[in-house]
């Protein structure tokens, strides 16, 4: 026959590690005994290995607890003792014996998650913080700033994890980078206490590049070796089509000049004559800046610049920086229609289209009896044109994947932008079958609402009205 005794047993315990504004209660009861006295002791070792008692209480009733063990020893805490003792004895049993450190950390603030001083927009997914260190509930204001508008103020409660998270943060700022592209944001977090005192402050402040894709490398390393496009390889191009580049500037950019900061350009462009004879010629530019400051530059790479007397070109490379884009010229290639959209970074791009062109006007036709006869009263016209880009390099895929993602896209008419125009619809599938070649369709009507589109021709006239006819 097995003899049961009276035990102390706990059925709440605390960690072996813990920080002081942390509230852990520890809850034990005294099995198989009537009306049990108990003592629960804490203690640490002075400097001689003597026990110094900073807590004792004798409990009558169990289940016995002792309440936020943590702010019991706070006090000793921040003056430096770490290790704790906890002994529990009974008058109707043995005693209970358990050793646990005990840590401060002195209340802040904490940004566990936060924002790189300079960000793609769409990589500002979120923000998480806590109020660590602080025994009361805290809640927090939360406020996002672009210059004197203020874009979000709102108050916050932690969640269960005791931590603040904002989401989305990329659709709060990317309306404020529309017009500019690239901009500076503050943000200001202020951690309340249930009273509304204030346990601490925190700003900081970034500055956003405006994307819309989700780029797999920091944006201050983009910005140095790439330009702003989606366009990673060599883009194919001909006289007479109109060729952008687009950057951000770094302070590696800049070469001193009597006017101030200069972006130095360079140009690499081959040649061959009628003899089949290839040569090169270097054109260096530089691009005047009125400020040092980080901004978004332009600038037109056309061919035609690059054109030389009974030479041929035949490609360029164009170098800023550690940034490189190569053009392939092609001979007598024929588009319609031109386009030029805004791309993922928010800056205008051209695609050229040289295959099939078919327009497709739609007419709705609203008709009714009026004074007796049978007529329409109402014409609703869509013109529909669908347009094939012909067979385009690999390298090209991505623009027409970008044109057709585009909210904004014109025509390019007389070599400059002209009417506005809405994609409907767009083939853009494609296969990674080795012979399988690329060329995409995509449907577009015009943006107005009047489709009656009338392009008046006038004859060139060889003199003016001025001409003098005093010799005929």
């Amino acid at each position: 026959m097995t003899i049961a005794w009276p035990k102390i047993v706990v059925t709440q315990d605390i960690p072996d590690f813990f920080y002081s504004y942390e509230r852990y209660d520890l809850v034990y009861s005294i099995t198989l005994s009537v009306a049990p006295t108990s003592t629960a002791v804490i203690s640490y070792l002075d400097t001689d290995g003597e026990k110094v008692e900073t807590y004792r209480w004798e409990f009558t009733e169990h289940p016995a607890k002792i309440e936020d063990i943590g702010y019991l020893l706070e006090p000793f805490v921040k003056s430096g003792k770490r290790e704790w003792f906890l002994d529990i004895t009974s008058t109707t049993t043995g005693a209970f014996t358990r050793t646990f450190r005990v840590d401060y950390v002195t209340p802040d603030l904490v940004i566990k998650e936060g924002i790189k001083k300079f960000s793609f927009s769409s990589a500002l997914n979120r923000i998480s913080f806590s109020m660590v260190g602080t025994r009361s509930e805290y809640s927090a204001k939360f406020e996002l700033r672009h210059g004197v508008d203020i874009i979000l103020s709102e108050n916050y409660v932690p969640d269960a994890n005791k931590e603040i998270v904002i989401y989305e943060l990329s659709s709060l700022i990317e309306p404020y980078l529309q017009d500019k592209l690239i901009s500076n944001f503050e943000i200001e977090i202020t951690a309340l206490s249930s009273d509304n005192n204030i346990l601490k402050q925190s700003k900081m402040s970034f500055t956003a590049l405006y994307c819309k894709a989700d780029v797999n490398i920091m944006a201050d390393d983009f910005i140095n070796h790439f330009f702003l496009s989606t366009l990673m390889g060599d883009k194919v191009t001909t006289l007479g089509q109109k060729e952008y580049l687009h950057f951000v500037t770094t302070d590696e950019d800049f070469v001193s000049g009597d006017e101030g900061d200069l972006v130095a350009v360079q140009i690499y462009a081959d040649y061959v004559d009628s003899e089949m004879k290839k040569t090169s010629n270097v054109f260096e530019w530089t691009v005047p800046i009125n400020t040092a400051e980080m901004q978004i530059i332009t600038i037109d790479v056309s061919p035609l610049k690059f054109v030389k007397k009974r030479m041929t070109l035949i490609s360029y490379k164009v170098v800023v920086g550690g940034r490189t884009q190569m053009f392939c010229v092609s001979q007598h290639v024929d588009s319609d229609p031109d386009i030029a959209f805004k791309n993922s970074f928010g800056l205008f791009e051209t695609l050229y289209f040289t295959g099939t062109k078919e327009d497709a006007p739609e007419i709705s036709r609203s008709a009714a009896y009026i004074n007796g006869e049978y007529r329409n009263y109402h014409i609703e016209e869509n013109r529909i044109v669908k347009a094939n880009t012909g067979i385009i390099p690999e390298t090209m895929v991505c623009l027409v994947d970008e044109l057709v993602r585009s909210t904004e896209a014109y025509l390019i008419e007389k070599g400059e932008i002209g009417r506005q125009i809405t994609i409907t619809e767009s083939e853009s599938k494609r296969t990674n079958d080795l012979d399988s070649l690329f060329s995409f369709q995509i449907t577009y009507r015009i943006a107005k609402r009047n489709q009656n589109i009338l392009n008046v021709f006038r004859a060139t006239r060889t003199f003016d009205k001025t001409f003098d006819k005093t010799f005929e």
